[in-house]
C-alpha cells in the first residue's frame, strides 16, 4: 500500500474511531480486523468496513441492517402510511430511526460525511433496538475539510434522507407527532423529502 492511500485509510480510521467511540468493542474489533485482513477481502483500497467482514467474520451472521429490520422496507409511502404495526413493532422502528439519525450527526461532528448512506450501511450487531449502531461501507467517505460548504450541506442531506423518511412515514403511519429532533426534521423538511400531498399531510400532524 503506498503512503498517500496508507495515510487516507489512518484517517478515515480515526474519524470513525471519533464519531463513534472508541470505547466500543466492536469497533475495536472490527477496526482490528480490518488492520490484519481487511485489504485482503477486496480489490479496491477505501472498502474499509464491509458488510461481509460484520456478517461472517464478526458476529456469525447476527449482525442486521436498518433496512432488514423496517417494516416499511420495498413498500410504497402509500402502503408503508396504511400498514398496520403494533405498538411494539413502532417503538422499536423509532428507536432505531433515533438511533440512526445521532449515529450519523455523530460522524457529521466529527467532520466526515459517509457518502452511501442508504438503509442498507447501518447496522446492528444484534436484533436488538438497544444494541450499538454502527456506519458501515465507508467506501465513498468525505471529509468536510476536502469541500465547500454548499457540497457539505448537501453531502448532510444526502447521509440523512432516508432515516428522515423513515421518521416522517412512521408519524403518518402512527397519525400523530413524535418527539425527537430526527422526527421534528422530518416534518420540516417534508416537501424535500416527499410528494406533495404526503409532505402535506405530514406537515399537518
Amino acid at each position: 500500500m503506498n503512503t498517500l492511500v496508507d495515510n487516507r485509510v489512518q484517517c478515515i480510521r480515526k474519524a470513525v474511531r471519533t464519531a463513534t467511540g472508541s470505547d466500543s468493542p466492536e469497533l475495536s474489533s472490527t477496526l482490528r480486523f480490518l488492520e490484519q485482513h481487511g485489504f485482503d477481502l477486496h480489490d479496491e483500497h477505501e472498502d474499509l468496513v464491509l458488510y461481509r467482514v460484520y456478517r461472517d467474520e464478526m458476529f456469525s451472521g447476527e449482525a442486521r441492517t436498518f433496512a432488514a429490520m423496517s417494516p416499511f422496507s420495498d413498500l410504497s409511502y402509500e402502503d408503508a402510511i396504511a400498514a398496520t404495526l403494533i405498538p411494539e413493532v413502532a417503538d422499536r422502528l423509532e428507536m432505531r430511526i433515533s438511533a440512526s439519525y445521532d449515529a450519523t450527526l455523530r460522524l457529521h461532528k466529527a467532520g466526515v460525511l459517509h457518502g452511501d448512506l442508504h438503509l442498507d450501511n447501518i447496522m446492528w450487531i444484534a436484533d436488538d433496538p438497544t444494541a450499538p449502531v454502527q456506519p458501515i461501507d465507508l467506501a465513498s467517505t468525505v471529509f468536510k475539510e476536502d469541500i465547500s460548504a454548499q457540497e457539505w450541506d448537501m453531502g448532510v442531506f444526502d447521509d440523512l434522507n432516508e432515516f428522515l423518511r423513515e421518521a416522517g412515514l412512521l408519524q403518518l403511519n402512527q397519525k400523530r407527532r413524535i418527539i425527537g429532533c430526527c422526527f421534528d426534521e422530518a416534518r420540516k423538511l417534508a416537501s424535500e423529502l416527499f410528494p406533495e400531498d404526503i409532505a402535506t399531510a405530514l406537515r399537518a400532524l
